[in-house]
């Protein structure tokens, strides 16, 4: 191996481990987040036994492994989904730090889509996207102003003006769309910009229709909206202009 090659490899390696330690603090904001309010501090602990968890029990992957999926103290399963978001974490800050470069504005993207799978499973878990995680995405998108040149600010203004749209169906509905959502949504105008929301919403109405169905097919009355909705948010922040552009040839497909 050349020497450029194993910087390189040194280089994704370095990336892979803050990943998965990015992913690992994620987890435990979804947990932490999940919780009444009164119990959210404190060290990690068991949901199981509720006993506390030793700093070696908390090694992105490898405890997981060690420990072959359980507590070392009550032997109760361990949920995938804390290794599952670890590898999530990894993949994310590598494949963002590859696609955007090594740049502010793509650790930003990155974030916000740790943000947004945050949100995504604590909206699924609980019904409810926490105010907290809605405005640490705006806040990001008020950074992203300063790092990048486009969109610029009345673009964003405007796509955070967007979630007028869904408050008036929340109207319009009494009450079928959650406030949360109509504060993701501004909070996502801020980041991503007039257009890019507007693909944004478009794929999470595109995909909540077929998740609709999945869950009115399974006899579940009621689906969280948000999880689609981020998903949508992270399409339109690495592909905004490509699904603007499906949907308008789409458009004209079905007019002509």
């Amino acid at each position: 191996m050349s020497s450029a090659s194993f910087a390189v490899f040194s280089l994704y390696a370095i990336l892979v481990l803050i990943g998965l330690y990015a992913g690992s603090l994620t987890t435990r904001v979804i947990f932490r987040l999940s919780l009444p309010k009164g119990s959210r501090r404190g060290p990690s602990f068991c949901p199981n036994c509720g006993k506390h968890l030793r700093a070696t029990d908390q090694i992105p992957i490898i405890s997981y492994i060690l420990l072959r999926g359980r507590c070392r103290r009550c032997g109760q399963r361990i949920s995938p989904m804390y290794p599952a978001t670890e590898l999530f974490g990894a993949f994310m800050v590598t494949f963002v730090s590859w696609y955007f470069g090594f740049s502010l504005h793509g650790y930003i993207v990155c974030l916000a889509s740790l943000l947004l799978y945050a949100l995504a499973v604590i909206d699924l878990k609980c019904m409810r996207l926490p105010d907290v995680l809605t405005g640490s995405l705006a806040v990001l998108g008020v950074l992203d102003i300063f790092v990048i040149s486009t969109p610029d600010p009345l673009s964003r203004a405007a796509g955070a003006a967007c979630a007028l749209i869904l408050l008036g169906v929340r109207f319009l509905t009494r009450g079928g769309i959650g406030i949360g959502d109509v504060k993701l949504t501004a909070a996502a105008g801020i980041l991503l910009g007039y257009d890019n929301t507007l693909a944004a919403l478009g794929f999470a109405v595109l995909t909540g229709a077929v998740a609709a169905a999945v869950y009115k097919f399974n006899g579940v009355k009621k689906m969280p909206f948000g999880p689609w909705l981020c998903a949508g948010i992270f399409a339109a922040a690495l592909y905004g202009e490509e699904l603007t552009s499906l949907y308008l040839n789409f458009i004209r497909f079905v007019a002509y």
